[in-house]
């Protein structure tokens, strides 16, 4: 196989799957900001600690 052949079905799952966690991320923000879950819920449910959670989401500024 040559360095630059790759398995498209793996690359395409592997894309899908980065959108999927980005995606739940984005809710998961929205939800913190409309007061729904709490940030230590939403960080929970990604399995990030709290601190890690606010960084990676902007949500330090609070």
């Amino acid at each position: 196989m040559c360095i630059f052949e790759y398995d498209e079905e793996k690359a395409f799952a592997a894309q899908r799957a980065e959108g999927r966690a980005e995606g739940a991320l984005d809710i998961l923000i929205n939800l913190v900001k409309d007061g729904v879950l709490t940030v230590s819920d939403a960080a929970q449910r990604v399995g990030m600690n709290i601190r890690e959670f606010r960084q990676k989401t902007g949500l330090d500024q609070n």
